[in-house]
């Protein structure tokens, strides 16, 4: 099997060790690797990419849900086209980020102003900073496994999904140093659900203690025009969004439900 792969995939092979002698594993994104090497993607159109090796595939992915309108989709191309003719960056606001945040508040009740940002990362990070600034408070409670971007949580503490007497317990016991309780709606590392007893019961636990409860909707904003605390009926204190929001290109946002 391998060595069919390494013969109808010599183009990917030769293409693989190039970018290994400049990005460590020959790639900048982990999850896209397979033994013996992965194939190499020149194009994609509508549900199917082709590969440097002249191979087409039916994409059931979607770059992992982000590209709903599938790839290279030609009002999408023109408007990229269209804004790049103009600039792609300014040092000064543009009318298209106000356009954006005003289209995200209207479909998230929760949030009242939004900060846009470069990566879901990027808008966890700033999240919990903002919750540590308003609370005066350092400690991170996640749930265990939990992932929220690429980066390590520091003074953090870990609570079991799905088990709210359990979480009940250690917020309670750290409800003076504890300055948020973040938690992705669908567990990413497996795509487990959480429940709404769950979700409904840590929005009132932290409410009872002051605490900021951050729901990371950077992949569950994909289930639902309002994400996940729309289908359940929760307000966070924050919201974190990512690629979804940009139609798959690299961008994160912030919001929270304080005016």
């Amino acid at each position: 099997m391998i060595g069919h792969f390494r013969k109808t995939h010599s183009r990917s092979e030769k293409f693989h060790r190039r970018a290994a002698r400049v990005m460590p594993g020959g790639d900048t994104r982990s999850v896209t690797y397979f033994d013996p090497y992965p194939c190499f993607m020149e194009s994609g159109s509508g549900c199917r990419m082709y590969d440097v090796d002249g191979k087409e595939y039916l994409d059931f992915l979607n770059n992992y849900t982000s590209l709903i309108l599938g790839h290279a989709h030609p009002r999408v191309v023109a408007r990229v086209c269209h804004q790049i003719e103009k600039g792609a960056v300014y040092p000064a606001p543009t009318e298209a980020q106000t356009v954006l945040a005003e289209v995200l508040i209207r479909r998230i009740p929760s949030l009242k102003k939004i900060r846009f940002c470069n990566s879901g990362t990027e808008a966890n990070i700033q999240a919990i900073r903002a919750a540590r600034a308003f609370t005066k408070r350092k400690r991170v409670i996640k749930v265990y496994r939990g992932y929220h971007g690429s980066f390590d949580f520091d003074n953090s503490i870990d609570i079991t999904f799905n088990d709210l007497e359990k979480a009940e317990n250690l917020i309670r016991e750290n409800r003076d140093e504890a300055a948020c309780v973040i938690i992705e709606p669908v567990l990413g590392k497996g795509m487990i659900p959480a429940s709404k007893d769950f979700l409904s019961g840590l929005r009132e636990i932290t409410a009872r203690y002051d605490i900021v409860f951050i729901l990371d909707e950077v992949v569950t904003f994909r289930l639902a025009p309002g994400g996940v605390q729309s289908l359940y009926k929760i307000e966070p204190d924050i919201t974190v969004l990512g690629k979804i929001i940009g139609g798959g290109f690299p961008v994160g946002a912030f919001g929270e439900e304080r005016t």
